[in-house]
C-alpha cells in the first residue's frame, strides 16, 4: 500500500474544489484518505466512481496503477488490467485503450490458459473471434488458417467445428 502526505487533498476537501465531484466520487476519495492511500492517483473529476474504485483497489493491493490510471480506460477495462496484474501477468499485451473490455477479458483468459495471446491480441479482432482462436489454440490446432481479422466469426466457427471432427 502506498502512503502519501495527503494534506493537500484533505485541505481541498474543505473548499469549493469538492464541487467538481459527485457524492460517490467523494466517498472514494475520503475512504482513500482514511486508508492512507495516494488519493492523488484518482482524485480527478475526469474519473467516474468505478474508475476511482479500480485505482483505489489497485493501490490497496500495491499494484502499479500507473499502467491503467488513465481516463482513456473505462472502469471495466481497468478491472481486467487490474485482474491481470493481480494474477502476475504481463498486461502490456492488452493494456491499450484500443481494446474493448470484452477483448481484454478474452486476452486475459488466454494468458490464464497459457496460450500464445500474441496471435490474437489485436484490436481488429472481434472478441468472439478471439474466443475461436484461443479455443483452437487450447485444443492444439494449427490456427494459421484463421489468423486474419477479416475472416468472419461464422467462418472461423465452421473451421473450428471441422477441426473437432478431423
Amino acid at each position: 500500500m502506498k502512503l502519501t502526505n495527503s494534506l493537500n487533498i484533505k485541505h481541498l476537501l474543505e473548499t469549493d474544489w469538492v464541487n467538481q465531484f459527485n457524492d460517490d466520487q467523494l466517498k472514494v476519495i475520503r475512504s482513500g484518505l482514511n486508508e492512507g492511500l495516494n488519493v492523488e492517483a484518482f482524485a480527478n473529476p475526469d474519473y467516474n466512481y468505478l474508475q476511482m474504485t479500480q485505482i483505489s483497489d489497485g493501490l490497496k493491493k500495491d499494484l502499479n496503477v500507473n499502467i491503467y490510471a488513465s481516463p482513456k480506460f473505462s472502469g471495466m477495462k481497468m478491472e481486467y488490467i487490474k485482474r491481470g496484474l493481480e494474477e502476475g501477468y504481463d498486461v502490456s499485451v492488452y493494456a491499450d485503450p484500443k481494446f474493448s473490455w470484452c477483448q481484454m477479458g478474452e486476452i486475459l483468459i488466454g494468458l490464464q490458459k497459457g496460450v500464445d495471446v500474441s496471435l490474437f491480441a489485436n484490436p481488429d479482432y472481434e472478441d468472439r473471434q478471439m474466443v475461436m482462436i484461443r479455443n483452437a489454440l487450447i485444443e492444439g490446432y494449427d490456427v494459421a488458417p484463421i489468423l486474419d481479422p477479416s475472416i468472419p466469426y461464422e467462418q472461423m466457427a465452421k473451421w473450428y467445428e471441422s477441426q473437432k471432427g478431423a
